[in-house]
């Protein structure tokens, strides 16, 4: 969950990531056609097998999570149904897996978590007692994912070690790439920034490696994300457009919805407001030339979050009020305290005490029921700057002590340096200046950790810059070594072909039998045609970025041109070279004087 503060609707914040790490799941438009929907719901009638009926399956649960979540756990349930009744463990596993997955897309919801820790530990134990290795590290990295949502990081890292050790031992680089992930973002929450992005660099090697552009894509997102939470938007930026690059190429349109809506808030984050907007319009009218409009909820919230986060909280309300299917969306997820907390924030700056106080208790039994750790001290704090607006001092102090405890669960600097300050104002304000000293005391330790913190990411920005720059180094002296070994290697080509015509067209000055001259002929004019299409073959790779049917085109073109061309070249040298070797030993014979039988010369 971004860690991230704005002065009002900062909950908004932590739901739009969430949604964008699912692109498939958003609000339900009613009076639009969606024509993702029908397509899955035609793809599942479709479907014959087991695995492709559990797939589509799990692709309808994904979808309607968030939206009808009644619905989205029958077709989850259905394909649990059927991958037990298969028998067949992987499908079993798979189906966990993916339901994991699902719980996690709604991490707010603290029993949605609770959801997916069941589901990990379910396809953990299968994939463990039938051997099945890759299985086992997919569960132990969703399970990682969820202790990481619960806030406890030793237990995460811990699960991502134990995938790492059985990724070490398998050849699948989607595994590895996905195990590196996880760990990085492990590391990001445990303030460990160098391995994070040591984690990520990892990622892309493997990646760049396979040539695979699914890998690549999820490599590059890494670390987009690593370089966001280090506030480098620049470089952030620069890897999500490396992304949207890979999308164009390959024309995943739905993907680049995700890419657009990224690219928003980190222009977002950079104060670009203009860019911002254009990005998120950009994914709207994508969504809706692909008859998605489900998945506009994600840009329209995208969209008040840039007004909230830019302390334009009178446009933001605007325009929430204007997409109700964005209200819409958070009560249909189980996430009305959500809007509740927001509008209770927002009526407070305005100074109307009445309405944010309706709304804040309003939220209050959600909260204690539905919210994880995170949502809890987000309540608590700003339930508390509302007593504090409001001069009731005592209400505000226990606020920020419930809010205090779930900080030192968690073992948040951030949080616990916030709720020392609050504390250290609100005691003063009541006149009990001891205990206000005490925390006044506390905020200044945080505050100095936060300072040494600050100065580590100073510190890392540089030796990340150092380390790329290190990278960047060995890449060039690679490729100069390379194309210096290549060269070489050319020359010798081009010495031994320059001497094999040499020592061909030597032999039509000798006596030699005219097989030796065809056989020589043979393969020299092999080699001179092989020869000029691996000079070709690079610019013809260039030419059609490596589509294959391109090049298969040009290399049948050569083949028409050089064939017949090398034939006749070769039997015209061939032929020239044999007459005239018949020619030379024509004349050397008339030369020669006569000789009588007895050897003295004739007169």
């Amino acid at each position: 969950m971004p860690r991230s503060s704005t002065r009002s609707l900062r909950w908004f914040i932590p739901v739009l990531f969430l949604l964008l790490t699912h692109s498939r799941v958003a609000a339900q438009t009613a009076l639009q056609k969606d024509f993702l929907l029908d397509s899955l719901k035609k793809n599942l009638s479709a479907a014959r097998t087991d695995p492709d009926r559990i797939y589509q399956l799990c692709e309808l649960a994904a979808y309607y999570s968030g939206l009808e979540n009644e619905l989205s756990e029958q077709y989850a349930t259905q394909a649990s149904q059927i991958a037990e009744l298969s028998r067949d463990r992987k499908l079993i596993i798979y189906t966990y897996l993916r339901n994991g997955d699902r719980c996690l897309d709604l991490s707010s919801l603290e029993g949605s978590i609770q959801s997916a820790l069941e589901s990990y530990q379910n396809a953990e134990k299968v994939a463990r007692e039938n051997g099945l290795d890759d299985e086992l590290a997919y569960s132990y990295t969703g399970l990682s994912r969820v202790y990481r949502a619960k806030g406890e990081y030793d237990k995460a890292l811990n699960y991502n070690h134990l995938s790492l050790s059985i990724a070490s031992s398998v050849n699948n680089d989607s595994l590895k790439v996905a195990i590196y992930r996880s760990m990085g973002n492990t590391y990001i929450f445990r303030n460990e920034k160098l391995l994070a992005f040591r984690s990520c660099l990892e990622a892309l090697n493997i990646a760049e490696l396979s040539k695979k552009e699914d890998l690549l894509k999820l490599a590059y997102r890494s670390l987009s994300d690593f370089y966001t939470g280090i506030e480098d938007y620049d470089k952030a930026i620069d890897y999500t457009m490396k992304v949207m690059a890979i999308n164009r190429k390959i024309n995943d349109r739905y993907d680049l919805l995700e890419d657009f809506n990224k690219a928003g808030a980190l222009f977002t984050r950079k104060k670009k407001i203009a860019l911002a907007l254009s990005m998120y319009e950009h994914a709207i009218t994508l969504a809706d030339s692909l008859r998605f409009p489900t998945y506009k909820i994600n840009s329209y919230l995208g969209i008040a979050n840039m007004y909230f986060i830019n302390d334009d909280d009178v446009k933001g309300m605007q325009y929430l009020n204007e997409h109700k299917e964005v209200l819409n969306f958070f009560r249909n997820a189980g996430l009305g305290f959500v809007i509740d907390v927001g509008y209770g924030s927002i009526y407070t700056d305005f100074g109307k005490y009445d309405s944010a106080y309706y709304f804040f208790k309003k939220a209050e039994p959600e909260i204690e029921r539905k919210a994880n750790q995170y949502n809890k001290y987000d309540f608590d704090k700003r339930f508390g700057q509302f007593y504090e607006a409001k001069g009731a001092y005592h209400d505000a102090i226990l606020c920020f002590l419930e809010a205090r405890k779930i900080g030192e669960g968690i073992k948040d600097v951030n949080m616990l340096q916030t709720c020392a300050k609050y504390l250290d104002t609100l005691y003063g304000k009541s006149g009990d200046f001891k205990t206000a000293y005490f925390y006044n005391i506390e905020y200044n330790k945080y505050k100095d950790s936060l300072k040494t913190m600050s100065k580590e990411t100073e510190l890392l920005k540089l030796e990340v810059d150092n380390d790329n720059k290190r990278r960047e180094r060995l890449a060039k002296e690679e490729e100069e070594s390379t194309l210096r070994r290549h060269n070489i290697q050319y020359m010798g080509l081009t010495a031994g072909l320059a001497a094999l015509f040499v020592a061909l067209v030597a032999l039509g000055f000798f006596v030699v039998s005219p097989r030796i001259i065809r056989a020589l002929g043979f393969f020299s004019f092999i080699f001179l045609f092989e020869f000029i299409i691996l000079l070709a073959d690079k610019q013809i790779h260039e030419l059609t970025h490596g589509e294959p049917w391109k090049i298969l085109l040009i290399k049948i073109f050569l083949a028409a041109v050089l064939l017949p061309l090398h034939h006749w070249v070769e039997h015209k040298v061939i032929h020239y070279l044999t007459s005239r070797r018949k020619i030379s030993t024509s004349i050397s014979f008339l030369g020669r004087p006569f000789r009588s039988k007895t050897g003295v010369p004739a007169e």
